[in-house]
């Protein structure tokens, strides 16, 4: 960081200005950055579809654990898992962090 900012950057007029571009520095490193580790993509990318197959598992075991009943509405739900689970088998940034 020193290097990349402090040094390439200066000379730094204000303390503020310091606190400035340091801000900007962290924010693209947490949100715009490509990281090998990760498929060379940035690592808000990463986690929000993380996030987002958390939420849609979370939907299927929702749907799973309603009890069986001879209602119209028990079919709706197998079939509601099924949609569930075509669509995590059809996104390729959720099939390769689910295995």
């Amino acid at each position: 960081f020193k290097t990349e900012v402090i040094k390439f950057l200066g000379p730094w007029k204000s303390v503020g200005q310091v606190e400035w571009e340091t801000l900007q520095w962290v924010s693209w490193y947490d949100n715009e950055r490509l990281h090998s580790a990760i498929g060379q993509r940035p690592p808000q990318e990463v986690e929000e579809a993380f996030h987002e197959q958390m939420n849609t598992l979370e939907k299927a075991a929702q749907v799973l654990n309603r009890k069986a009943s001879r209602k119209p509405g028990a079919v709706q739900a197998a079939s509601q898992v099924m949609s569930l689970s075509s669509q995590i088998n059809s996104d390729p940034r959720l099939r390769s962090e689910a295995v």
